[in-house]
């Protein structure tokens, strides 16, 4: 994807095309880019090139640029802040592990994830995680990590919970379930509720003191039905 983006933009005449990487078009087909630029450069300000999220940085900042060039931005294409989003971060992880192995984390809780298979393995977090004198993991099945866990949690399945969201472009919506929890399970929410409050409350009720202060007051329970109803808040979409 890299060279082909790379020799797009070349081809384009994007402003620092030569630092966007790539092998300068090796293994793309010259044709190809041509009829394609050919397309773009008469659709200006009407065409959109996307990269997929598993692609890297330099990839979207490459298609970033072309979009620019392109005169989409703005107008097929819109950029929004991102809120409310836990981004992945590998030091962080790195210093969990450190700080578990020299001793100073003393109770762990996993919510969902399976660390002990999925973490890199130069973390080595089974070996990190056995220093820890108490260990929760609140899993949907038998995993690493809940096997090596000092209690499993039964967790719900997500069309058994209730929570809430924040879409891309910032649209915030509330997730309801379809049936009630069939095994007893727990969601993340209800967990962190416990250990933040000391009391164990359902879902529901954490979500709606949640909107409380998003939907005012005034005339709460048909605001929320409405955005129960619609399935999202309208107008709270982010600015672009």
């Amino acid at each position: 994807i890299a060279p082909f983006v790379a020799a797009l933009a070349t081809r384009l005449g994007v402003p620092g095309a030569e630092n966007l990487g790539g092998t300068g078009g090796q293994g793309v087909d010259s044709r190809w880019i041509d009829a394609l630029a050919k397309d773009l450069q008469a659709n200006r300000g009407r065409s959109l090139i996307v990269a997929g999220e598993r692609q890297p940085a330099a990839v979207h900042a490459a298609v970033f640029a072309l979009n620019t060039h392109l005169g989409n931005t703005g107008t097929t294409v819109s950029y929004h802040e991102t809120r409310d989003a836990a981004l992945p971060s590998v030091s962080s992880l790195a210093a969990l592990v450190s700080a578990m192995s020299g001793g100073a984390v003393q109770t762990l809780v996993v919510l969902g994830g399976n660390p002990v298979f999925d973490a890199p393995t130069d973390l080595d977090f089974a070996a990190a995680m056995a220093k820890v004198p108490h260990s929760i993991a609140l899993s949907n099945s038998v995993d690493e990590t809940s096997s090596q866990a000092e209690w499993h949690v039964p967790r719900a399945h997500y069309l058994e919970s209730w929570g809430d969201a924040r879409a891309v472009g910032g649209t915030l919506s509330v997730v309801q379930p379809l049936i009630l929890p069939l095994f007893g399970g727990r969601t993340p929410i209800e967990v962190l509720g416990l250990i933040v409050g000391g009391k164990e409350r359902p879902g529901y009720d954490i979500v709606r003191e949640t909107w409380n202060p998003i939907l005012g007051a005034g005339e709460f329970e048909s605001k929320w039905n409405r955005v129960l109803h619609d399935g999202f808040l309208s107008g709270s979409e982010l600015p672009e």
